[in-house]
């Protein structure tokens, strides 16, 4: 019975953690220009780790500054 239970418990938490690379974290990047794309990028295979919850990122390109959230 405990087997049973244990099995059961690791299959269903092995589906779970098979879908979370799949998972669309909230941004303020509206995905306009090629900076954009790439910080984006960047930024998501960064956060793929679960242990992150959050990150802002700062881009100064020819004088201008850029933020994302």
């Amino acid at each position: 019975m405990k087997k049973t239970l244990l099995m059961f418990t690791l299959i269903c938490t092995s589906g779970y953690f098979a879908q979370t690379g799949s998972i669309k974290f909230p941004t303020d990047n509206k995905l306009k220009t090629a900076l954009d794309s790439l910080v984006d990028r960047s930024v998501s295979a960064f956060m793929q780790n679960n242990s992150r919850v959050g990150i802002s990122v700062g881009v100064i390109k020819n004088g201008k500054k850029f933020i994302y959230n």
